[in-house]
């Protein structure tokens, strides 16, 4: 394929109102984390998932219902994840992938986030955290630091300086 093929079919759309709702790549172990604009969410292990060739319709990611609104979220996320929901009011919560109950692929799903009255959920994100290994680290190096002070410098030196002064190796 060169720069003006126009690529292959991913995926085939039943009606014009159909669309891609996102796209994340699968770790083992993980979860299929839904979510509706109505307020309710499940997570499905990725092991209920069958693989699909290309071009074909997908599978089903949950039952709806229209009391409980249409998707506005999926994504992939480990147990010990953290996810954001984030209602049209502008109320954000931060709960836990674990908190949300694991079901089957083909069903409602359970309350996620309480809305009011014309409110809704519009979409999630999975919340950024710090790996305790980098923590450890970055002591590391702050001890590394401290318990050597003639390896920093006195005072800082400029790019043009640092250019013009040779190097020893």
């Amino acid at each position: 394929m060169g720069r003006a093929t126009a690529g292959v079919i991913g995926m085939r759309f039943k009606t014009s109102e159909d669309h891609l709702l996102s796209m994340d790549v699968v770790r083992e172990g993980a979860f299929v984390v839904t979510v509706t604009d109505g307020g309710f969410a499940k997570r499905t292990k990725v092991d209920e998932w069958n693989s699909k060739g290309r071009g074909t319709q997908g599978v089903r990611a949950m039952k709806l219902v229209e009391e409980r609104g249409g998707l506005v979220g999926a994504m992939i996320a480990d147990e010990t994840d953290q996810i954001f929901a984030v209602a049209s009011n502008g109320v954000v919560i931060r709960t836990s992938v674990s908190d949300v109950r694991a079901t089957g692929r083909d069903t409602m799903g359970v309350s996620l986030m309480n809305l009011g009255e014309g409110d809704t959920l519009v979409g999630i994100a999975r919340a950024a955290e710090k790996d305790e290994d980098d923590d450890e680290a970055t002591e590391v190096a702050e001890v590394t630091a401290t318990d050597a002070p003639e390896a920093v410098p006195e005072a800082p030196v400029e790019a043009s300086e640092a250019a013009a002064e040779p190097t020893e190796e």
